[in-house]
Formats: structure tokens, C-alpha cells, sequence
């Protein structure tokens, strides 16, 4: 039981020491002003710094806010551009309103453009998934076609039984007919999307 409780407490330790930002190192050795610079070159919320407040306050360590909001500031001109909104945008970064009014426009106008293309990739992953979904549906059912067959061929089972399979067999082959041409309509979707999305990637140049 003893083991279990120490157990227990290292692990609970190692989890609130992975969810701080700064270890006490850190926090006592801080520069304020460089961690305020990477906070905002990444794009996080200003209030980001409530969490380095809380990490060093078992530390004894109060943030210097000044010097923190100048780096970050310094930080948020690197983030937003339009060559870094491009690139969270296709990675799917969820922008959460941090760039200042003058230079909003220019994140903006890379992000979104992005985004578009990190959508039409999202969408084309979708109907590939789709298509393997069917494929393997179609695998299945050529197993029961194909069994189905062999016993009609082979006459086994009573007359009602075999018209039941037959029936079967004819509901089977329509349904794989189907499933055939709309895995065929989902491959040239995917095809035009990917064609659409090269065109874009090739057209934004940032």
C-alpha cells in the first residue's frame, strides 16, 4: 500500500512539473523580456503569462510584466505576417484574435489563404478514408457473392432456399454495382480537389 502511495506522488509530481512552463531554474534565472519574445513570436495569448506566473509562484518568482510585455510584443511583429499566417493556416492553427490592428491584415491575408488549403487537404484525406471504407465493403461482399454462387451452381438447399439466395445474390451484386460507382465518383472528387488545391499551393507564394 506504501508503494503504491509514493507511486502515486512521483507521478503526480512529474505531472505538475510537465504542465509548468518554467521549471525554478527557469524561474529564477528568467529573462522576462526573451520569454515574453517567444511567447509572442508563437502566436500565444498575452494571458499566457498567467501560467508562467503561476509555474514560479512555488518558486518564490514574480514575473517582470514590463519587461515581459515588450518582448512580447517584439514576438507578436514576427508572428504576424502573412508569411507565418500562411503557414499556421495550412497547418491548421486556430487563430485566436492575438495580432494588433496594424499588422491583423497581414497575418490574415496569409492565414486565410492557408486555411483554404488546409482545408481542401483535410477533405481529400476524408474521402480517402472514405474510399478504403469501401473498398474493403466491396472485398466483403465479392466473399458473399461469390459463396452465394457456388452454392446455386451446386444446387444445394431446398427450392425456397435457393430462390432466398438468389434473391440474395441479386440485392448483393445491385448494392456492389452502387457502391462501385460511387467510390469511382469519390476518387474523381478526390482528383479535382487535389488538382484545385496544387494550383492554389502553386499560386501562393509567400
Amino acid at each position: 500500500m506504501k508503494n503504491i502511495k509514493l507511486l502515486l506522488v512521483i507521478f503526480i509530481s512529474f505531472f505538475v512539473s510537465a504542465c509548468a512552463t518554467l521549471n525554478k531554474s527557469e524561474c529564477i534565472n528568467a529573462d522576462w523580456q526573451i520569454i515574453g519574445l517567444e511567447d509572442g513570436s508563437k502566436g500565444r495569448a498575452f494571458t499566457y503569462i498567467g501560467q508562467h506566473r503561476k509555474a514560479c509562484a512555488e518558486h518564490g518568482v514574480v514575473p517582470n510584466l514590463v519587461l515581459y510585455q515588450a518582448g512580447y510584443e517584439a514576438g507578436l511583429a514576427q508572428f504576424c505576417t502573412a508569411e507565418v499566417g500562411f503557414a499556421q493556416g495550412k497547418r491548421g492553427y486556430q487563430y485566436n484574435g492575438v495580432c494588433p490592428a496594424e499588422l491583423r491584415s497581414d497575418f490574415l491575408y496569409g492565414y486565410e489563404r492557408g486555411r483554404e488549403l488546409y482545408l481542401l487537404n483535410r477533405e481529400i484525406s476524408h474521402i480517402h478514408r472514405e474510399i478504403k471504407r469501401m473498398e474493403a465493403e466491396l472485398e466483403s461482399m465479392k466473399s458473399e457473392i461469390n459463396e452465394l454462387e457456388i452454392k446455386l451452381i451446386s444446387k444445394a438447399g431446398s427450392p425456397t432456399e435457393r430462390l432466398a439466395m438468389l434473391q440474395q445474390l441479386k440485392e448483393l451484386q445491385s448494392y456492389s454495382t452502387r457502391l462501385e460507382s460511387d467510390s469511382h465518383n469519390l476518387e474523381l472528387d478526390a482528383a479535382r480537389m487535389q488538382g484545385e488545391h496544387d494550383v492554389l499551393n502553386s499560386q501562393y507564394v509567400f
